[in-house]
């Protein structure tokens, strides 16, 4: 079988990988199509498989997304068989239904926490660019370490242990800026950075403000630190209250506990001694209240690293911050910074100063990010970006994305990641997602993505009245090829601004499809029908459902209102024009 040019286009075991992506109107039609796909490719051979992905790719857009990753026909199978299931749509290489819409995104680079032993170990066997990212990473803590990363990273048995912090947070500091680079490679570049506790010092080097030597320096001197200082000698427990609440339960302890994050509305976590941590935890369950201890030894973000102040300040030093070319949304201060100030004396504030991720988080929706990748071994802050989100009524207007999860830090898991972006709108293209191959034609009965209702369909409502050979030229193309030959003769005129993601009149990529729906392509259809000469009739049979009318303004969050003139000619009004990006 062809194979995807994964990870940097090198060779592995995995290079077989395919992704299906299935388009609708709404999620239940992305998963009535997927249980008609999965009954139609039972029929088709192994080798036409490849040739699917390209069609569905080709098929036009209808506003949501859902798709299936596997090497194989029976994987693909599966995953169809689970994404017609709301249920099991957790399944891996599945990727639940989602709303297309065009994104800002933001690399999310994450706190301790998520580690887990052979995190990205397959990853790293498959070679390409997460491989040259991590031998970079290894050459760029060889100074400052004694133990080898890759070693850890592939799990084995006398590796160094996650569970000393001078180990697990450099590990981290890697497979963060190692993640974000793949990402990168496949052409998904994010318009602002944010980190949370470590993690800032991953995204300060993926924002261009530090360079991976000043980075690992950074990463490494300080953990070793820790270690040698304050480990052993703390704890740190997430709380399901609000910071006010928190702070209410914080003074019954006199000063031996901190607030340390305020990560959501009703996500925060609290630092300190180790037997004031525990007492904290006991009062909580007997009132109900959700905690638990989070795998940190030592009472970070409090004023127990006041210790350590003078040290980190010597061996930081060296360092040369410089103003980066994405920007990056601070935690310690809840505003966009200029990293040219991150300097030894900002990364000594960083480990003591209380983490502000929700009010980052909320200044870069006000900024209009509202795609959000977390570049992590396992998800830890979807979910807080998500409440916050929703407390500021805005949860269906982002979408976040996780790139590997415990257990599942191979290629298979990347390639979904990848889906799960492409689903929601992320700017990828298509050789990102399947390899290249010779489209196979897909039957209307699938794939008639605007017609579809539940019974049978009202034949006249659903036909355009253009005529000619054109059309008749149209009706015998592939359903795949239809949108290349309407907008063909339409290049370079002004409906080509009617087209969804053409930018300018004369980039028009036919490929691209649609933004209006079934009544607008009449439409094009229509005029291209006048471009070429008219001749004898001939019908183009989509449906007049425009699901583009139940897809969000950018700039509202409301529907989006269309206004035709119902004559067949043209449509005018409602057009969505991408206005200008605001800046932090």
């Amino acid at each position: 079988m062809a194979g995807n040019a994964f990870l940097g286009n090198s060779e592995s075991a995995n290079s077989d990988l395919l992704t299906w992506v299935i388009p609708g109107h709404d999620a239940d039609a992305v998963r009535r199509r997927a249980a008609r796909l999965r009954e139609w490719a039972a029929g088709q051979a192994a080798g036409d498989l490849p040739g699917i992905g390209i069609s569905l790719l080709r098929t036009r857009d209808a506003g949501w997304r859902g798709a299936v990753v596997g090497s194989g026909p029976e994987e693909l199978s599966a995953g169809l068989a689970a994404l017609t299931d709301p249920l099991m749509e957790a399944a891996g290489g599945v990727v639940a239904p989602g709303r297309v819409a065009r994104r800002r995104v933001v690399f999310v680079c994450p706190a301790q926490g998520g580690q887990w032993t052979g995190m990205a170990g397959e990853l790293l066997a498959a070679g390409g660019v997460f491989a040259e990212a991590i031998a970079d990473c290894e050459a760029a803590l060889a100074p400052f370490v004694d133990w080898s990363l890759s070693e850890v990273l592939r799990g084995e048995s006398d590796a160094a242990s996650l569970e000393r912090v001078d180990v697990v947070q450099p590990v981290l500091f890697a497979v963060t800026v190692s993640l974000a680079r793949l990402w990168r490679s496949y052409g998904v570049e994010p318009d602002a950075v944010v980190g949370h506790s470590i993690g800032e010092i991953a995204a300060a080097v993926v924002a261009g403000g530090l360079s991976l030597p000043d980075g690992a320096r950074v990463m490494a001197s300080r953990a070793r630190i820790v270690a040698e200082t304050l480990s052993g000698s703390g704890a740190m427990v997430s709380v399901g209250l609000s910071d006010e609440e928190t702070r209410d339960r914080l003074a019954d302890f006199g000063g031996r506990l901190f607030l340390a994050a305020v990560n959501g509305p009703r996500q925060t976590v609290i630092t300190g001694g180790t037997d004031a941590a525990a007492e904290f935890v006991a009062r909580c369950e007997n009132e109900g209240v959700w905690a638990k201890r989070i795998v940190v030894d030592y009472a970070s973000h409090s004023p127990a690293i006041e210790e350590i102040r003078d040290r980190v300040l010597a061996d930081l030093a060296p360092i040369r911050p410089r103003s980066g070319d994405i920007p990056l949304c601070s935690a310690v201060t809840g505003e966009f910074l200029d990293t040219a100030g991150m300097d030894a004396g900002y990364w000594y504030r960083q480990e003591r100063s209380p983490v502000r991720f929700a009010a980052a988080i909320e200044c870069l929706l006000d900024a209009e990010m509202n795609a959000f990748i977390e570049l992590s071994p396992h998800p830890a802050f979807l979910s807080s970006i998500e409440s916050i989100a929703d407390s500021l009524g805005r949860a269906d207007r982002i979408a976040t994305v996780e790139t590997l999860r415990f257990g599942r830090g191979g290629p298979g898991q990347f390639a979904t990641a990848l889906a799960r972006a492409y689903c929601v709108g992320v700017d990828l293209p298509a050789e990102a997602l399947t390899p290249a191959a010779a489209p196979v034609t897909l039957p209307d009965s699938l794939f008639d993505l605007y017609g579809e209702t539940e019974g049978e369909p009202d034949t006249d409502s659903r036909q355009s009245s253009a005529t000619g050979p054109f059309v008749t030229r149209l009706l015998a193309a592939p359903e795949w090829d239809r949108d290349a030959l309407v907008l063909g003769p339409l290049r370079g005129s002004r409906e080509t601004r009617r087209c969804r993601d053409h930018a300018r009149r004369d980039r028009l990529v036919p490929r691209c499809g649609y933004h209006f729906g079934a009544r607008c392509r009449s439409c094009h259809v229509a005029r291209a029908t006048v471009m070429v000469g008219r001749g004898t009739s001939g019908r183009y049979p989509f449906g007049d459902r425009d699901p583009a009318s139940e897809r969000p303004s950018r700039r509202t969050g409301g529907p989006v209102r269309r206004r035709n003139r119902g004559d067949g000619a043209q449509c005018r009004g409602g057009v969505s024009r991408p206005g200008r990006r605001p800046g932090p």
